[in-house]
């Protein structure tokens, strides 16, 4: 053993190592991973994507497991459910619709397959990766809200006729893939009305079914519908106009809506003034997901907020937007 004055000395601080490994080895749940550039999927289970930004994130519903995904992505939309492709919508600029890996080959575009006046939003897989359901926004053929596709990976081509399609937006799958809920129905006559979009209706319809089914029947904005799992409920928003008509989301308020199916048993789930975006059931149905906005009053806490299905424990989970919970 060596038995120097230098190790005497040093001796107090060599002494600390231990507990300053440790401290390096176990770093808080909070720091946020990054996952290997080359990766060949996401773990995406039971986890909730959203932007900060334009970068994109998961992390666990108990707030836990920050992982940054993507670095500057302004254009993205969706994962497939497995975490090994991703769909980018630019809206209406150069390319409406991409596929890529995650890790940015195998691009496929459809800008070839598009036409005039026509735009493609708010795009996701199928629950079985093999194909895309996204509204294709089309005044001359789809009407005021345009129709809804479902088209196989294999061609990305929209059909070029809306029969038989359902006729609407802001439209959402099922996770078993067996329910498409959206939003459509009669504007009213008024700038304000029309430019909101009051009026518009809950919609569903079965995979494979020639009919639509109207689920709510009232005279606000239902808008934003999302089905649980299975498809047997439908979370949505109902906006109230609050204040003199303005460009602001201050004029608004949007409540959390559930409600089965067929229309039955609707709950409203919240009763103040915030704005919100985007509900999303969680896998097993028993929470919500979604992002709000700031209150009249200028109190609220901006982000993304989780709420239970009885509109309990509502509570702040993270900064951010467009939450998507997988």
């Amino acid at each position: 053993m060596l038995n120097c004055g230098r190790c005497v000395r040093m001796w107090p601080y060599l002494a600390l190592l231990p507990a300053i490994s440790c401290v390096w080895a176990k770093p808080s749940s909070t720091t946020l991973q990054k996952p290997k550039t080359q990766t060949k999927k996401f773990d995406l289970q039971n986890r909730i994507v959203f932007k900060y930004g334009y970068d994109v994130f998961s992390i666990l519903p108990n707030g836990n497991g920050k992982i940054l995904l993507l670095k500057n992505q302004p254009l993205f939309a969706a994962f497939n459910f497995a975490g090994t492709k991703m769909v980018l919508n630019d809206y209406n600029h150069k390319f409406p619709l991409e596929i890529r890996n995650i890790h940015g080959s195998g691009s496929q575009r459809v800008l070839q397959e598009m036409w005039s006046g026509a735009y493609i939003h708010n795009p996701q897989f199928t629950p079985d990766g093999k194909a895309l359901m996204y509204p294709v926004q089309d005044y001359p053929l789809g009407g005021l809200y345009g129709y809804i596709a479902t088209v196989p990976l294999t061609t990305l081509k929209p059909p070029k006729s809306a029969a038989g399609l359902p006729s609407g937006l802001n439209a959402q799958l099922s996770r078993d893939g067996r329910v498409i809920a959206f939003i459509g129905g009669e504007q009213r006559a008024s700038a304000f009305d029309a430019k909101w979009g009051v009026g518009l209706e809950v919609f569903v319809r079965r995979t494979g079914s020639p009919s639509s089914v109207q689920v709510t029947h009232n005279k606000y904005y239902d808008g934003e519908p999302s089905p649980n799992g299975n498809g047997t409920k439908i979370v949505f928003l109902r906006h109230r106009v609050l204040d003199t008509p303005s460009d602001t989301l201050d004029a608004q308020a949007c409540d959390l809506m559930v409600v089965n199916a067929d229309g039955s048993n609707e709950i409203r789930l919240t009763r103040d003034n915030v704005y919100r975006e985007d509900p999303h059931f969680s896998p097993d149905g028993k929470t919500i997901v979604f992002w709000r906005g700031v209150e009249t009053d200028k109190n609220a806490r901006v982000g993304i907020y989780l709420i239970n299905i009885d509109g309990s424990g509502e509570r702040f989970l993270t900064a951010g937007q467009k939450p998507q919970w997988y």
